[in-house]
């Protein structure tokens, strides 16, 4: 299975409060963290070098992780096409 590909990191945020109500991100120096439901995921990448917040894709296997952690597999695979294949 590949885990080429990119996602805009609006797209994913977009995702996260349809598959998960509630979540906070916090800005760290290099990385957001996401928290929900008790957990944090502390490695989502930030936008690119010279990109308005919101616009910088994340690789779609650091999705996948992110996904996986909170376990929000199906809801995600609904909404971010690239996480289908």
């Amino acid at each position: 299975m590949t885990t080429k590909g990119l996602v805009l990191l609006s797209d994913i945020l977009e995702m996260l409060k349809e598959c998960a109500p509630g979540f906070d991100v916090a800005e760290g120096p290099h990385h957001y963290r996401v928290k929900w439901n008790g957990r944090t995921y502390p490695t989502l990448p930030k936008s690119e070098h010279g990109k308005k917040p919101g616009r910088g894709s994340v690789q779609k296997g650091k999705v996948r992780d992110l996904v996986a952690f909170f376990g929000i597999e199906q809801c995600a695979k609904g909404i971010l096409e690239i996480l289908r294949y």
